[in-house]
């Protein structure tokens, strides 16, 4: 029984050969693969962690901004006990005087 012909050694290699090849291809596949998915997960924890700021920075404007109204509200309630009713507590008889002698 004759071996193989040099042909056939060589179309046999030619075939681990293209199988070697595509096996290191699929495996650098997968470490890109890898590779990709760890600087996903570094890039979703830093916009996790940028969202997580915007939230509080919004949480801390909604607070100032509730804040304010509440300083105008105060700022208003002064205003009319303050100045409006002594103003009206003096011209109000005044007016009323006036009114009953015409």
């Amino acid at each position: 029984m004759a071996g193989p012909t040099a042909e056939e050694v060589n179309r046999r290699l030619d075939d681990k050969f293209g199988e070697l090849r595509q096996d290191i291809t699929g495996l650098g596949r997968r470490v890109d693969g890898k590779v990709s998915q760890d600087v996903y997960q570094v890039q979703l924890a830093t916009l996790m962690n940028q969202l997580a700021d915007v939230k509080a920075e919004n949480a801390a404007l909604r607070a100032e901004r509730t804040r304010d109204a509440e300083r105008l509200a105060a700022t208003r309630r002064w205003l009319i006990g303050v100045v409006i009713i002594p103003i009206l507590a003096v011209l109000l008889p005044t007016l009323l005087s006036m009114g009953g002698k015409g």
